[in-house]
């Protein structure tokens, strides 16, 4: 029986190396790192929705986007696919876009979220 579960999620140059969880006997299971993957994708799209409704409210949305595509240009280049130049620059155009492209154009990367592939 486990107590309590420790999630660590390490990262190397942006790229998820690992998730380990500890349970209280001290032994170190590595956990499906599809889920983990799952996790990172999910939160990716997360922030890509909060960057849509940063710009509705005609906040800090240039600030958010940077920050992004910084987390975007950390992807290690073996696992640079089509879909992530696709995605990449997309979401660097945003800045220059109408908020009707700017939106339709979020939701379109949110879809290349599920293609892309996390390591």
């Amino acid at each position: 029986m486990k107590l309590f579960t420790t999630v660590l999620l390490l990262r190397h140059h942006l790229s998820i190396v690992a998730l380990l969880v500890e349970d209280v006997i001290g032994e170190v299971d590595v956990a499906n790192i599809d889920d983990v993957r799952e996790a990172y994708r999910d939160k990716m799209k997360k922030k890509l929705y909060g960057l849509l409704r940063e710009r509705e409210k005609n906040g800090e949305w240039k600030k958010f986007l940077d920050s992004i595509l910084i987390e975007l240009m950390g992807y290690e280049d073996c696992n640079k696919t089509i879909d992530y130049y696709t995605l990449y620059y997309k979401l660097s155009a945003c800045r220059y876009l109408s908020f009707e492209y700017y939106r339709k154009t979020l939701f379109e990367c949110m879809n290349l979220f599920d293609r892309i592939d996390v390591q």
